[in-house]
């Protein structure tokens, strides 16, 4: 599970984060906070990074 809270402004970074997240699988569960499939991997700066083996 992960929460994350971002600026309103600029939205682009809100935008990516949410890009990044759902490319890596997470589900959104509620305002901020994501489930995140257990064998995913982000990186730091919030790139999500391949399947650990």
């Amino acid at each position: 599970m992960l929460v994350i809270r971002l600026p309103a402004e600029p939205s682009r970074h809100r935008v990516a984060v949410w890009r990044e997240l759902r490319k890596a699988g997470a589900l959104l569960l509620g305002h901020g906070t994501w489930a995140i499939p257990g064998r995913t991997r982000l990186r730091a700066g919030g790139a999500a990074g391949g399947r650990s083996s």
